[in-house]
């Protein structure tokens, strides 16, 4: 791959001159066939009245010129366990943040190859009150499957979330809900094991709960350890986490325990869910074996009797 090199954006594509561009080469490398967004986010902390300008990368790897159109919606977090967040259109969210969202322009040019740095500068007016403000910018370009007027056009979007906190008397507050089986069952044939975590915030800002999950064999003894890093949960929200465990010799009764920190003041929760790992069909077999064995002894010993 070539090296990097950052070249002005051109007056007849009809684009301000507001990012930069950098023609990164390919090599040999085949096109991808599609487009990288990065950040997926961006954390930061900022005072009323105080703006920050941040860098989103667009990296056009498709083969052919495209057309990127840049969005902005606001965020919340979900009801519902299994998702992460709910992108929310045109509806102003509950901590919305899109308003304090600014680039300069709507879309942008880029040829195969090319990767444009766009700055996107949150603003947060002086009377914000304290607390979280969640949105996402959206970056999408449109394609047409087929050609012609028959074909079908298929939309491709990426976007950057931002999670700012607007410092002052902010309230973080939550806990872990549940560890269960993911399919609610005490009873497995075998593994791999899946565990569902369920972490609710009841606060005024996203937390990020971590922790451990150690599986605890019938005699007490330590059958396996899964470190669970930081992941997010917005205020008045669940969270779904999913921890996979396995062994290569799975037999008996276990006991899970999820100790989550919940992201501030190192408070801690603990929960735990028992189920057994019985792999019926060897033991059947095993079991119907015997018998047999057992049988012919017994027959043989009455025949000489």
């Amino acid at each position: 791959m070539a090296e990097a090199q950052t070249v002005s954006t051109s007056s007849d594509q009809g684009q301000k001159d507001w990012f930069e561009i950098e023609s990164i080469g390919a090599g040999t490398d085949l096109p991808a066939g599609d487009f990288l967004v990065s950040p997926g986010k961006v954390e930061i902390d900022l005072a009323p009245g105080e703006t920050k300008t941040i860098y989103i990368s667009v990296f056009n790897r498709s083969g052919e010129p495209k057309i990127f159109n840049i969005t902005t919606e606001d965020i919340e977090g979900s009801s519902d366990p299994s998702k992460t967040v709910n992108l929310l259109g045109v509806i102003k969210g509950p901590y919305s943040l899109r308003d304090y969202i600014k680039y300069e322009g709507a879309y942008l040019i880029l040829d195969n190859n090319m990767r444009a740095q766009i700055p996107v500068s949150i603003s947060i007016p002086s009377d914000a009150s304290p607390g979280g403000r969640y949105g996402s910018v959206l970056i999408n370009t449109v394609a047409v499957e087929g050609g012609g007027q028959n074909g079908s056009a298929v939309v491709a979007r990426i976007g950057t979330v931002f999670f700012v906190t607007v410092s002052g008397d902010i309230e973080r507050r939550g806990q872990l809900l549940e560890i269960n089986t993911i399919t609610d069952l005490s009873w497995f044939e075998r593994g791999p094991i899946t565990l569902g975590l369920v972490f609710e915030n009841t606060g005024s800002v996203h937390l990020s709960p971590y922790g451990t999950v150690r599986i605890k064999n019938f005699w007490g003894g330590e059958a396996g350890y899964v470190e669970l890093e930081p992941w997010f949960a917005l205020p008045q929200s669940q969270r779904f986490r999913e921890v996979v465990w396995s062994s290569d010799f799975m037999f008996g009764r276990y006991t899970a325990t999820a100790d989550i920190n919940r992201g501030y003041e190192n408070n801690v929760d603990s929960l735990s869910v028992t189920f057994w790992v019985l792999p019926w069909k060897p033991l059947l077999a095993t079991l119907v074996f015997l018998m047999t064995i057992i049988f012919l002894i017994s027959l043989r010993f009455r025949r000489r009797k």
